[in-house]
């Protein structure tokens, strides 16, 4: 059976994405027993970083295992290898050695997809016919590599990208990380009115949007306030996203965890008194994407 897809993303930044892609991913495979794949599609290559640390990253680097040297090949006129050649086998850190791989970022990622796009347009491509070419081979890339993995994590870049929209296309659910506060919903706005929805106008569909407070402080009024608005649109009849009941606080151990980047240490360890937060949310993502996929 294939591997459920999950796109992470918000259009805004700072709101949880590398945070909530590391620790479910770690969580699904240390305490859960899943095999995950992590693909990092932001050039910042956060996650990359905050999976396997800088030895690995500068490693893939430098062997040219990452999506920015994939779509290289696209752009060169040369036929793309397997996605699979780019997989890196045990990204994880964890003491416990979970089933995690990783298609790493670079900081090249974002040149490159500018310039594949440059390119393919100077040889006569419509905007439409850009985004296919670039689309279809990761497609299928993934269409083949979720067969090996119960779970593929994408983390997405803010705002809107070609990979964006190729991976909210090929996924199950969109998990969209949000602050609940005025600026951070106003990144879910852009999100659910802007993007998804002119891509539905496209005539493409994508996976369900699903909304996770995050970094939720409990004596913030603010906080609460937006909660409920986020609780009370979910609830709509033509409501353009659900929630989950789960929710990330500002927990101190939780962003500690993300540096731990060049240790290796049980999972206990390194998330501290957050792991029984990210435990509850990863049992509720597994139960909510199966629904969303017979859906």
């Amino acid at each position: 059976m294939a591997g459920k897809i999950c796109a992470i993303v918000n259009m805004k930044g700072g709101v949880g994405k590398t945070t909530t892609t590391v620790s479910l991913a770690e969580t699904l495979a240390a305490k859960m027993k899943k095999s995950v794949l992590v693909a990092d599609f932001d050039a910042q290559a956060n996650t990359t970083f905050c999976l396997g640390g800088r030895t690995m990253m500068n490693d893939l680097l430098n062997r040219g295992m990452t999506i920015d040297a994939y779509l290289g090949f696209i752009g060169w006129n040369e036929r793309p290898p397997a996605l699979a050649e780019s997989i890196h086998k045990g990204a994880s850190l964890l003491e416990e050695k979970p089933d995690i791989d990783i298609l790493a970022s670079s900081p090249h990622l974002r040149f490159v997809e500018r310039e594949l796009q440059h390119r393919l347009a100077k040889k006569g491509y419509s905007e439409r016919g850009v985004e296919t070419q670039i689309s279809k081979p990761i497609t299928q890339g993934f269409e083949k590599l979720r067969k090996n993995y119960d779970y593929v994590l994408i983390d997405c870049a803010p705002g809107i990208s070609v990979l964006n929209e190729v991976a909210v296309k090929m996924a199950d659910m969109i998990v969209a990380p949000t602050i609940p506060d005025y600026i951070s919903t106003l990144g879910l706005a852009a999100l659910t009115k802007s993007a998804l929805a002119q891509i539905k106008l496209d005539g493409d569909k994508v996976g369900e949007l699903w909304v996770l407070p995050t970094k939720v402080q409990d004596k913030n009024s603010q906080h609460q306030e937006f909660l409920g608005l986020l609780k009370a649109d979910a609830t709509r009849k033509d409501a353009p996203f659900k929630m989950f009941e789960s929710q990330i606080p500002q927990l101190p151990s939780l962003a500690r965890a993300l540096q731990y980047n060049a240790l290796t240490l049980p999972y206990a360890d390194k998330y501290g008194d957050s792991a029984k937060t990210m435990e509850g949310f990863a049992f509720e993502f597994v139960r909510r994407i199966a629904d969303a996929q017979r859906r």
